[in-house]
C-alpha cells in the first residue's frame, strides 16, 4: 500500500450536546473514515459519542484534549467503546492515525503511551 492510500478520509463533524451523555460532550454528526496502513477500512457511523482525548486534568496544559490528534481521538474511542478490535490494535490503530494526521513523534508516543497504560492499570481493578 503506497503511503498516499492510508489515512482518514472524511471530516471530523460533531454536534456540541447541552449535557455529557456517559461524560461524553460531542456527538459524530458525519461517518468519520480512515483507512489503515495495512488496507482495513474503518467506518465510525454517526451517532456515536466522543470525549476526544481523555488527558487527566494536570496535563491538559502539555496535551490538549482537542487539536490536531482529534479524528484519532474520535476512532479510538469507537474502537474501544464498541469492541471493534481487541485494545492493543485499537492502541496501535490510534498511533497509526495520529501519524496519519501530522502528530508530532513526541506527542503521539506520550499518548500511546497514555493508553496502553491505562489499558494496563484498568485490568489491575
Amino acid at each position: 500500500m503506497n503511503a498516499s492510500d492510508w489515512g482518514f478520509r472524511s471530516q471530523l463533524v460533531l454536534i456540541f450536546m447541552n449535557a455529557p451523555i456517559d461524560g461524553k460532550w460531542f456527538l459524530l454528526a458525519a461517518p468519520l473514515e480512515y483507512i489503515a496502513k495495512d488496507g482495513e477500512p474503518f467506518h465510525v457511523p454517526v451517532g456515536v459519542k466522543t470525549d476526544f482525548a481523555s488527558i487527566p486534568r494536570g496535563l491538559r496544559w502539555l496535551i490538549p484534549r482537542i487539536g490536531r490528534h482529534g479524528k484519532a481521538a474520535v476512532l479510538h474511542d469507537w474502537l474501544c467503546e464498541y469492541k471493534i478490535i481487541p485494545r492493543k490494535e485499537a492502541d496501535k490503530i490510534f498511533l497509526e492515525a495520529m501519524e496519519s494526521l501530522g502528530v508530532s513523534w513526541i506527542k503521539r508516543r506520550t499518548m500511546y503511551s497514555g493508553v496502553r497504560s491505562y489499558t494496563f492499570v484498568s485490568r489491575k481493578k
